[in-house]
């Protein structure tokens, strides 16, 4: 209820992204899309807006809504490229591989997750880093690259134990698990 719209949306992102945690995409695409609608008036840099669009396009996804998580993806790729964070890039290029994934656009998919793992290296964000890793184990699990799926797998469940960042951790685990038995069966 602030007057103050960097209020709201702090608290809209932060609201969104515990509802995506807690297994409620749709509230989460709710509030994240009213915290990534301060762009407008915050710039697409402002913390909030850029939080609000990454779980917008998680929430979209999740609930398997594929033009949603498209119209988000437009509204920060048609920018001028000035105007955005090397943070935003990446995410566009992690989500645009996983709906190239989704589409059996494997090459696609292989390369636009590898340039997004490239990019949250060098901005030295680990938890994104993480994530998309395992975005792209998931991908090379699906079509049996079972050696590239496992080194991304491994890296990821590294990256997930020194944050500290269980659920992931344990979803990374779980990969590898898939993978080391499909490559003994």
């Amino acid at each position: 209820s602030s007057a103050d719209v960097q209020e709201r949306a702090q608290v809209h992102a932060a609201k969104a992204l515990l509802r995506l945690t807690a297994g409620d995409p749709a509230g989460a695409l709710e509030a994240a899309t009213v915290a990534f609608d301060c762009r407008d008036g915050m710039g697409i840099r402002y913390e909030a807006a850029s939080e609000g669009f990454v779980v917008a396009v998680e929430s979209a996804l999740a609930l398997n809504d594929e033009p949603r998580a498209v119209e988000l993806l437009r509204c920060v790729e048609v920018m001028p490229p000035g105007l955005l964070s090397p943070f935003l890039v990446a995410q566009c290029e992690r989500f645009r591989g996983r709906l190239a994934a989704n589409h059996g656009e494997i090459e696609t998919a292989d390369a636009l997750l590898c340039s997004a793992v490239d990019r949250f290296r060098e901005i030295e964000f680990s938890f994104y880093l993480g994530a998309t890793l395992l975005d792209r184990a998931v991908c090379l699990a699906n079509i049996d690259a079972t050696e590239e799926a496992g080194s991304s797998a491994r890296e990821a469940a590294d990256i997930f134990a020194g944050l500290g960042a269980k659920p992931w951790l344990g979803r990374a685990s779980a990969l590898q698990r898939r993978i080391r038995d499909s490559t003994v069966a």
